[in-house]
């Protein structure tokens, strides 16, 4: 693939690059899986007539 990084090191600093981000995404997401089976509201979605 073109966009691929071609040596380990290169590899290595992008999987880092973002690393911060990426735990924070992965927290709230827990947290929100957490709520959804805890009971946190869920907001229905109107039927539409077929």
């Amino acid at each position: 693939m073109a966009h691929a990084v071609g040596d380990a090191l290169g590899r290595a600093y992008n999987r880092t690059q973002y690393l911060d981000q990426r735990r924070d995404m992965i927290a709230k997401w827990a947290d929100y899986l957490d709520k959804l089976r805890n009971g946190a509201e869920v907001l229905p979605f109107p039927n539409k007539a077929a």
